[in-house]
């Protein structure tokens, strides 16, 4: 009997060390099980705040800054053409020459009436001084003293128009030779040397300012409003926004602009806003007419909380992410969305700066489980994965 129960204790007692021994054994597991390395890895990104540029599209055309049409102003002979069409040409130059000979002839003879004018004056205050003196002495009568100051007058006034037909002869004859007013690109001549041309006449050409070159474009009332009621709208728009080109080629225009009018009224019949912007044109790549692309960025771009679109999973109770907490575990997150930035999405709320979000893997983890977190690189331009390291994010 004694032998019967010895043999029971120790059978309870080695099964309460075999109980004792699994316990211990399973611990270790069960710890292992609460570690955020017993969960699937998957890739993850801090959310953070980022500068994304802004860039604006317009339709828009080129346009000289300067035209202007060179016309006859005196009627005569070409004789004399110093360009060729689309030469570029210097402010100055020559370009025009009329025979100059009916108006040097009709010069000297206004000189000729300039110089009897000077004479019959000479002789007029010659007479007049002579009869003052006469008067003076009582030996002139008032009458014949008064008839020689009306000599005098008429003199004088037939000196100041002859001198006035030596002027206007002078200005006609300097109308037969035509320079350019500014510098800029000359078109295609519309006479050729020995056409009798003048003030009727088409015009002799045509002389644009290419540099710089102006780019027109439109904007809508409410785009308009829109800037004016905007920060950016109380300072110069050139200290807010950058201006380049995108030419028909597909290439950019390596200088940039600025901008230069707005015009002080919308039009009623569109709504539109038309706005000119300049550009350097030094080598005369841009020419009068080109149909170009303007583009307008901010230079102080404003900052977003962006997640890669990756990240981002949609169902009928809207769109959430999946966030991954310090200990690993994950947890789901609604999120309301803004603009989308290439492979970025501006988050509006739901989500703040330094958080961290799986972008790879979602389909291994649910709500409430745990994961290895594995930092990554998100490509700005295709959103994908770049390159991750084994760190876990802080």
């Amino acid at each position: 009997m004694i032998a019967a129960i010895s043999r029971r204790f120790q059978q309870i007692a080695l099964i309460s060390v075999t109980t004792l021994m699994v316990g211990c054994s399973e611990q270790p597991d069960s710890a292992a099980s609460s570690s955020p390395s017993a969960g699937p890895a998957v890739n993850v990104v801090k959310v953070s705040r980022q500068t994304v540029p802004e860039p604006r599209q317009f339709a828009a055309h080129t346009e000289a800054a300067d035209s202007v049409q060179l016309r006859a102003r005196v009627e005569g002979v070409l004789i004399e053409r110093s360009f060729s069409g689309g030469a570029e040409v210097e402010a100055g130059q020559l370009l025009f020459r009329i025979d100059p000979a009916p108006f040097k002839a009709a010069l000297k003879e206004e000189e000729a009436q300039v110089m009897q004018a000077d004479a019959e004056k000479k002789r007029a205050e010659a007479a007049h001084a002579r009869d003052h003196k006469l008067f003076a002495s009582g030996h002139l009568s008032r009458e014949k003293k008064e008839l020689s100051d009306t000599v005098l007058s008429k003199a004088t006034a037939a000196q100041m128009a002859a001198k006035a037909r030596l002027e206007m002869a002078r200005l006609t004859l300097s109308h037969t030779e035509i320079t350019a007013p500014f510098a800029g690109v000359a078109g295609e001549p519309t006479y050729s040397t020995g056409t009798l041309v003048g003030p009727g006449s088409k015009p002799l050409a045509v002389l644009l300012r290419v540099d710089p070159i102006e780019v027109v474009f439109h904007i809508s009332e409410q785009e308009f409003l829109n800037y004016r009621q905007s920060e950016a709208g109380q300072g110069q728009p050139d200290e807010q926004f950058g201006l380049s080109l995108l030419l028909p080629n597909g290439r950019r225009y390596p200088l940039a602009g600025r901008f230069d009018f707005a015009d002080v009224r919308i039009d009623q019949q569109t709504g539109l806003l038309a706005i000119t912007a300049q550009f350097p044109n030094p080598q005369h790549v841009l020419l009068p007419g080109l149909h170009v692309t303007l583009v307008v960025e901010q230079r102080s771009p404003p900052e977003y909380i962006l997640v890669p679109q990756a990240a981002v999973q949609e169902s009928r109770e809207g769109r959430s992410v999946l966030v991954v907490g310090d200990n690993g575990t994950v947890a789901a997150r609604t999120v309301f969305m803004g603009d989308r930035k290439g492979p970025m999405w501006v988050v509006e709320s739901g989500l703040l700066e330094g958080e961290t979000v799986i972008v790879e893997g979602l389909q291994k983890v649910r709500p409430g489980g745990q994961v290895k977190p594995v930092l990554a690189d998100i490509d700005p331009i295709t959103g994908q994965v770049l390159q991750s390291d084994s760190e876990q994010p802080q």
